[in-house]
């Protein structure tokens, strides 16, 4: 196995171990997507940031995902909504929405170099078996509020 992902190789950049006593506004704990998200959306805003991590930036679940951003989570809101109520999920839907575009416009905003770009997101079946499965996943997030369309739409 790889220490790095395919898709990321030779864009590691080693950082120096924090010596001495610093000055920030914040510090954040942890250099996976979450705190690398927060420490550019604060520096952004003006905000003096210490960003700790222990190991390399992006390791644990970060080094394996796949750099997707995306409201659409699947089955995951029919967990909301069968636990917690339709309200719910609606609330969760959302709050996933707006993280995207919180996303979207950080990057642009600090003019990152993240080769950012929208990518429509198609659901397919492998066999007929798969069709309602895929049906109720499309009408739930139709309901909740999702960008989402049928290709004969």
């Amino acid at each position: 196995m790889e220490d790095f992902p395919s898709w990321e190789r030779g864009n590691r950049v080693e950082y120096p171990a924090l010596r001495g006593s610093k000055q920030a506004d914040v510090a954040i704990i942890g250099g996976g997507l979450t705190g690398l998200s927060l420490a550019a959306m604060l520096a952004g805003n003006g905000l003096r940031v210490i960003l700790l991590e222990d190991r390399r930036l992006a390791c644990g679940a970060s080094w394996a995902c796949t750099g997707k951003v995306t409201a659409q989570l699947g089955s995951i809101y029919r967990t909301v909504a069968d636990s917690a109520g339709i309200a719910c999920a609606q609330s969760y839907a959302r709050m996933a929405i707006s993280a995207v575009r919180e996303v979207e416009d950080t990057c642009r905003r600090l003019n990152l170099d993240c080769a950012l770009r929208r990518q429509d997101t198609y659901l397919f079946a492998r066999c007929e078996a798969d069709v309602p499965a895929l049906e109720a996943v499309f009408q739930l997030e139709k309901e909740l509020g999702l960008p989402v369309l049928r290709s004969s739409d």
